[in-house]
């Protein structure tokens, strides 16, 4: 496999796969294999659930969602499909694609991370929101 940025050193450890909560349902989801040119394709990087963990979790430092992000603009730029505009109001409504709820949290503990002040985010969003409105 070759990487697509030789600057970033994914060494395949698994931890990004082992904090992904779509790995938890698809095996197959294997995270790691964005910085990978041989191995993109649009299974890898269409279910990505925005939840930053991956990133948290790798020891190199490296942002597998972002790599997923990058792929999605830079593939979607001009022509969003369907199922994606039907996210596009939850997008514009809050920045996320998924519900700021307490599920959150509960698998940030599991994993032993920092849990996130959802309000403050919540607030936060507003405030931008209004400002770009």
């Amino acid at each position: 496999m070759k990487l697509i940025d030789p600057e970033k050193k994914c060494i395949q450890c698994g931890a990004c796969v082992h904090a992904c909560p779509i790995n938890e349902y698809d095996e197959n989801f294997i995270v790691y294999l964005i910085f990978f040119k041989d191995q993109i394709n649009f299974d890898i990087w269409r279910r990505c659930c925005s939840c930053f963990l991956c990133e948290e979790n790798c020891p190199q430092g490296l942002s597998p969602r972002d790599e997923l992000f990058r792929l999605r603009r830079d593939k979607f730029k001009d022509n969003i499909p369907e199922n994606v505009n039907q996210l596009k109001e939850k997008i514009q409504n809050t920045g996320f694609i998924f519900d700021l709820d307490d599920y959150i949290n509960e698998e940030r503990s599991e994993l032993k991370i920092p849990i996130l002040n959802l309000k403050t985010i919540k607030d936060e969003i507003n405030k931008i929101l209004k400002y770009v409105e």
